[in-house]
C-alpha cells in the first residue's frame, strides 16, 4: 500500500511530503504520477535510504502531472518493507485550491512482474496565516429591553434583550 500524510500550509510556505510504501513483496522499481492543484508547486525530490543505488527520474508530463520513476539497473530490491520511499517539498504559491492526487502507481518485482496499486489523495489544508488571536474588550455600557421594546433599568425575569456596547 502506498500512502502519504496530509499537510497544512499558507501562501508562501513550504512543507516536506513523504511517499510511504508498506509492502509484503520485494520490488526493485516503482513509478507514479502526481497532479497538483492550482497554487501548489513541487521541488527537491529525494530518494530515501530504502532506494540506495537506484536510478531516479522526475519529469513533467504533457498534462502537467509530474511522473516519478525509480529503478535499479542491477535489479537491487528496495530496502525493507515499510516506510518512506521518497520525499519532496510542496510550496503554496497562492491560495490552495485542492488536494494532490497520486495515481498511475506501478511497482515491479525482481522477476519483472508489474503490480498496479490504487491511487490516493494527499490532503492539503489551506492555513489562513493567523495562528491565534486574543483581543480583550472593555464593556462600555449594557442596556436591557423587554420584548415590547421598553427599556429596563435592570434585567428582569422572562425574555429580555441585552444590548452591549464596547
Amino acid at each position: 500500500r502506498m500512502s502519504a500524510e496530509g499537510i497544512t500550509l499558507a501562501a508562501g510556505e513550504t512543507r516536506m511530503v513523504s511517499i510511504l510504501l508498506d509492502n509484503e513483496m520485494d520490488y526493485n522499481a516503482f513509478q507514479f504520477d502526481l497532479t497538483f492543484p492550482e497554487g501548489l508547486t513541487a521541488s527537491n525530490f529525494q530518494l530515501t535510504d530504502r532506494s540506495n543505488n537506484h536510478a531516479f527520474e522526475v519529469n513533467t508530463l504533457q498534462n502537467g502531472s509530474i511522473r516519478a520513476l525509480c529503478y535499479s539497473p542491477v535489479m537491487t530490491c528496495i530496502n525493507g518493507h515499510q516506510g518512506a520511499l521518497l520525499t519532496f517539498d510542496v510550496t503554496a504559491t497562492g491560495t490552495v485550491n485542492g488536494d494532490i492526487t497520486v495515481d498511475g502507481i506501478e511497482l515491479v518485482t525482481p522477476n519483472c512482474n508489474s503490480v498496479q496499486l490504487d491511487g490516493f489523495t494527499i490532503v492539503v489544508n489551506n492555513a489562513t496565516g493567523m495562528n491565534e488571536t486574543s483581543i480583550v474588550k472593555t464593556v462600555a455600557r449594557m442596556e436591557y429591553y423587554n420584548l415590547a421594546g421598553q427599556r429596563l433599568d435592570r434585567p428582569e425575569s422572562g425574555v429580555i434583550l441585552v444590548v452591549t456596547s464596547y
